[in-house]
């Protein structure tokens, strides 16, 4: 889950938040509408408002960490990896903003066992 205002449906003054599975994953696409009046894709837009820095919770399945990157093409247009902290079977990560529009791409990748010590 992102903690931002909005939901699953466009919305003026929202940010619209639409998860797509991947293979190996799954990508959130975060559209920014705060300060927006409508959401025509092809009208003239206001600048965006500051949503602030969103949490993302992911629930954890066994034997793996989730690994998350982002890409904002208005700012860092290539995928970005985030710090992810694990939390029993969650793991969460802070993302920066979203400008007009960023995607997020979580994967999951083996947990790395630390090896056990010889006798």
């Amino acid at each position: 889950m992102v903690r931002l205002p909005g939901g699953d449906r466009p919305e003026p003054g929202a940010v619209w938040r639409r998860v797509t599975r991947v293979p190996g994953g799954f990508a959130i696409h975060l559209i920014n509408l705060l300060g927006q009046s409508d959401t025509e894709w092809d009208a003239p837009r206001a600048l965006p408002q500051s949503t602030g820095d969103g949490r993302l919770r992911v629930r954890r399945t066994r034997g793996t960490v989730p690994r998350i990157r982002y890409a904002d093409p208005d700012g860092r247009s290539r995928l970005v990896e985030v710090q992810v902290e694990l939390e029993g079977d969650y793991a969460t990560a802070i993302l920066p903003a979203p400008h007009f529009w960023q995607l997020v791409y979580v994967t999951e990748e083996p947990a790395k066992v630390p090896p056990t010590p010889a006798p």
